[in-house]
């Protein structure tokens, strides 16, 4: 309606064009986010929580892996938002090493070796190492295991030989 009460014109093709324009660009975003970095009901932490493993504030080592090898050599894994570098790690079988996550990202990530029970948890700004034995040759998956991370491109492989 027009200020004296007569009826507006409707709005122009352009502009309900542009309008949809806007909301697809919008929508477009919002999913690809989501995916990106995984959003589902599990994965949203509630005030007070931080990522999906252990309390909030702490760093380091958990799970089953030991704590650092006085001495032994040290394999700096550095984790951004959805990015290990490096993602191929070469060590000698029968060889221990520390492995040292280094969390230069703004969210919680881990790395986790299930084959080789190794767990590293580290907040935004943090590290967390734990000795690495390596028992036998072969090759073994790492993975980040906060949900939607992974299949992002968080993981990589270490081989013993």
């Amino acid at each position: 309606m027009t200020a004296d009460g007569h009826p507006s014109d409707p709005p122009s093709r352009k502009d309900l064009r542009g309008i949809a324009a806007a909301v697809v660009i919008l929508l477009l975003v919002t999913g690809v986010l989501l995916v990106i970095i995984g959003i589902d009901s599990t994965s949203i932490p509630m005030m007070g929580e931080r990522g999906h493993h252990g309390a909030m504030g702490s760093s380091g080592s958990t799970g089953s892996s030991s704590e650092p090898v006085p001495g032994a050599p040290t394999v700096t894994v550095r984790a951004g938002d959805l990015w290990f570098d490096p993602t191929t790690i070469q060590i000698s079988a029968g060889e221990t090493v520390n492995l040292e996550l280094s969390n230069e990202g703004s969210l919680f990530h881990d790395l986790a070796v299930d084959d080789l029970g190794l767990d590293l948890d580290a907040e935004p700004g943090d590290r967390a190492a734990g000795a690495l034995r390596s028992p036998r040759a072969g090759t073994y998956s790492f993975r980040c295991t906060v949900p939607g991370h992974a299949a992002a491109g968080m993981q990589g492989e270490i081989i013993i030989d």
